[in-house]
């Protein structure tokens, strides 16, 4: 919420169903008429948007393949006694965190030193692995139960943590397989040919926070240029 205030933007929460250019500018279902756009949107959403106005890209998005996640935050004491680093990752099947099904954790309060001058700790595990996405689906008490214990199994460390939230990404998690740059390449070249519209996203050169950023700032400077 402080983000959206602070960026002045205005938030219209509806979906996006169809993308139709106007000759002047671009129609969007259910929200209107805009003159520029940025897609910054996942794979899978990216071709359907664009199917109508972009043929040959929207068929290489549909190429790219998706695996689905889920974060699950866990508030602890401050003094817990973690790990001194930002984070662990987790092989399947790891002799060193046996029966864990997490494949990564986050010490958030490590990583970002704004976290760490709160009251508590704040560590993120993270859940789902391509071809096997059942557990993001899993009720978020199933999930908070499955950090704990599975940080126990990597880290030696229980926690009973004060708070938690599960965020889940369906489809969200792009897969960098042999020849994505080039189907990448086939996007961004059909987009250049499209006035006013622009694609960002996990998808492209990326899927941690800088590249994500780096490529939303690229689209949006090339928007207003």
């Amino acid at each position: 919420d402080s983000l959206i205030e602070e960026s002045g933007a205005r938030i219209i929460h509806e979906e996006a169903s169809e993308l139709r250019s106007t000759g002047s500018g671009w129609s969007i279902d259910l929200i209107g008429d805009v003159d520029g756009v940025v897609l910054a949107v996942p794979a899978r959403q990216l071709a359907t948007l664009l199917s109508g106005v972009a043929p040959e890209a929207s068929a290489a998005a549909a190429q790219i393949r998706l695996a689905s996640s889920a974060v699950v935050a866990l508030a602890v004491p401050a003094d817990t006694e973690l790990p001194d680093n930002s984070g662990i990752l987790v092989a399947t099947d790891s002799p060193l965190a046996p029966g864990a099904s997490a494949k990564a954790f986050t010490f958030s309060s490590r990583k970002w030193p704004h976290l760490a001058k709160r009251d508590i700790a704040i560590v993120r595990a993270s859940y789902g692995r391509y071809g096997d996405s059942a557990v993001v689906d899993e009720p978020d008490e199933t999930l908070v139960a499955a950090a704990v214990r599975d940080l126990a199994a990597a880290t030696g460390v229980d926690v009973t943590p004060s708070a938690s939230f599960v965020q889940r990404w369906h489809e969200g998690l792009p897969q960098y397989g042999p020849g994505h740059d080039e189907v990448v390449g086939t996007v961004e070249a059909a987009i250049a040919e499209l006035d006013g519209l622009e694609v960002a996203g996990a998808w492209m050169h990326g899927v941690g926070v800088p590249a994500c950023v780096a490529s939303a700032t690229s689209a949006t400077a090339r928007l207003l240029g």
